[in-house]
């Protein structure tokens, strides 16, 4: 029937090596675009956590647009 061929994946925080299902979304992307680069979910949700107390905080400053003069000739 329909066999399960599963790709070969380096997490580039962590170097861990996994495998991934070769019809998933993330195999795509890496065939598709080659400098596409893979983090395992472990260091995605660590990244999403770390982001949000990132924003969360009194510090943060997100980037302000250029002003006008900026874009005119």
């Amino acid at each position: 029937m329909y066999e399960v061929i599963f790709m070969k994946v380096q997490c580039v925080l962590c170097d861990s090596r996994e495998e991934i299902d070769d019809s998933s979304i993330d195999s795509k992307k890496i065939r598709n675009h080659p400098l596409y680069l893979y983090t395992c979910p472990k260091c995605t949700k660590r990244i999403s956590q770390q982001t949000l107390i990132r924003i969360n905080s009194k510090n943060y400053d997100p980037h302000r647009p250029k002003s006008e003069s900026f874009y005119r000739l």
